[in-house]
This record gives C-alpha cells, sequence and structure tokens, in this order.
C-alpha cells in the first residue's frame, strides 16, 4: 500500500513539474549584437513600468559607453545595444 502512495505521489509531482516547465515565462530573445558591442534586454520588467534606460562606463568610470541611437529611453520590451569604444576590454564569461 506504502508503495502504491509512494508511487501516486511522485506522479503528481511529476505532472505538477511539468506544467511548470510547460508553462514557464520565456526568456525574451536578444538580437546579436554587432562586433564591439553588448546588447541589454529586460527579463522579468515590473507589470506597471513602460520605458527602462541603463547607462555604461568602463571600471575607472572615465570612458562612457554610449548606446546606439541615442535614445534616452527605450519601450519596455526594446533592448539596448550599447558600442564599446576601441580600448576598452570587455569581460566575457
Amino acid at each position: 500500500m506504502k508503495e502504491k502512495k509512494g508511487l501516486i505521489v511522485l506522479g503528481i509531482g511529476g505532472f505538477l513539474g511539468a506544467l511548470l516547465l510547460l508553462f514557464r515565462k520565456k526568456k525574451p530573445a536578444l538580437p546579436e549584437p554587432p562586433p564591439n558591442s553588448v546588447v541589454v534586454g529586460l527579463l522579468n520588467p515590473p507589470s506597471d513600468a513602460t520605458t527602462w534606460q541603463l547607462g555604461l562606463c568602463d571600471w575607472d568610470i572615465t570612458v562612457p559607453i554610449h548606446q546606439v541611437g541615442g535614445l534616452a529611453q527605450l519601450n519596455i520590451t526594446e533592448p539596448a545595444t550599447f558600442e564599446v569604444p576601441s580600448g576598452v576590454r570587455l569581460l566575457t564569461a
């Protein structure tokens, strides 16, 4: 009897896990970055937000890294592309 209860609980757990995987929120697809550029997008933006902005600079806070297009704010679903100036190293994982 205990084996049957264990199998039922295991089956229900597997079913619920499969449902979570099926209906989970997918990561938004980001475009391929151009050479010497970085693309940044929001994974879980707040539901009431409509725009976003981000500023980047080098490690010593001396060289600003400008966004391509130069927009002050982006639509909440839009990714931002930043062009990295020559002489600034990108750390890659």
